[in-house]
């Protein structure tokens, strides 16, 4: 249940993202709100359907170095900053890990899971 309210809380943080660029640049408003619903429904399927095809083999090591990083709280996780290479990705999504616990959706918003 703790899982839902938080795949809820993320999704709604990301709307006021989205929300933030749609002021920003109102003439791709409509363009940004289709970009954001599709990369929404791609990821919600993804998460609570089926794993879309290929879209597996990377991602699932990167979101286990960040599960690995964010067990031990977040103070650990920020001192695992890996600088500027390929693994920094893992490192925003330990963040929110040491944060909320291993959630499937918020590595997922984060990257191109």
């Amino acid at each position: 249940m703790i899982n839902v309210l938080i795949d809820f809380i993320t999704v709604l943080f990301l709307l006021i993202i989205v929300m933030f660029f749609v002021i920003r640049w109102p003439r791709f408003g409509n363009i940004i709100f289709l970009a954001f619903g599709v990369r929404f429904a791609a990821l919600a399927f993804h998460t609570y359907v089926s794993p879309i095809p290929d879209s597996d083999g990377d991602a699932l090591g990167f979101e286990m170095l960040a599960w690995e990083w964010g067990q031990n709280g977040f103070f650990d996780a920020v001192g695992n900053f890996p600088g500027l290479n390929t693994y920094f990705i893992s490192w925003p999504i330990s963040l929110l890990y040491s944060l909320s616990g291993q959630n499937a959706l918020i590595a997922g918003a984060l990257s191109t899971k």
